[in-house]
């Protein structure tokens, strides 16, 4: 649930806060919606396989620990970039959004490798069975995170509380996984 609100507010919201916030139309700013989604795939692909390698080959980390490594480092790592936004737009501009922007997409590409792979872990016979359950909580955050988002902008005349929401869902996210995640098969 924590994954979907922070991933489709990165991919749904971008062009709003960038228009009001920044003062780019959205027709300007290709760049800056291109480097998101660039930099989640260069991590997918550069990043995550070798990571994980290391992890078990030279730390000699379990399964759990690596998924566990992966999903903290994708939620811790994505909450913090997110709230470096702000400051980084007071900093750097346009550019500094970006690349807050960016990191919090690069750091969602973790998943995969973490709470995402996880599903096969637990559920050897009935995988399926278990990721349409997961899949339909996570589509539950994907209605109402908009929402959401859409109340605090107009409760509120700045974008530090969806920010700040949208951080402390993935910091708890990261809590509740390190904290109960496993790896044993319930089948």
């Amino acid at each position: 649930m924590a994954f979907n609100f922070g991933v489709y507010f990165l991919t749904s919201w971008g062009p709003t806060y960038y228009k009001d916030s920044l003062g780019v139309r959205p027709e300007d700013a290709s760049f800056a919606f291109f480097l998101p989604p660039a930099l989640n795939f260069a991590t997918k692909l550069l990043l995550n396989k070798p990571l994980e390698r290391y992890m078990r080959a030279s730390r000699h980390m379990t399964t759990l620990q690596c998924r566990r490594a992966f999903t903290v480092l994708g939620f811790g790592g994505s909450g913090l970039a997110m709230l470096l936004v702000i400051p980084a737009q007071s900093i750097f501009g346009a550019g500094g959004s970006t690349a807050c922007w960016a990191l919090t997409s690069a750091f969602a590409a973790l998943h995969p490798a973490g709470f995402k792979a996880n599903y096969m872990d637990i559920a050897r016979t009935s995988s399926g069975v278990v990721s349409g359950l997961g899949n339909t909580f996570a589509s539950l955050s994907s209605y109402v995170g908009p929402l959401l988002v859409a109340w605090l902008l107009r409760a509120f005349p700045s974008w530090l509380p969806v920010f700040a929401t949208i951080a402390s869902v993935n910091l708890a996210a990261a809590t509740v996984f390190a904290s109960f995640s496993t790896t044993t098969p319930v089948d």
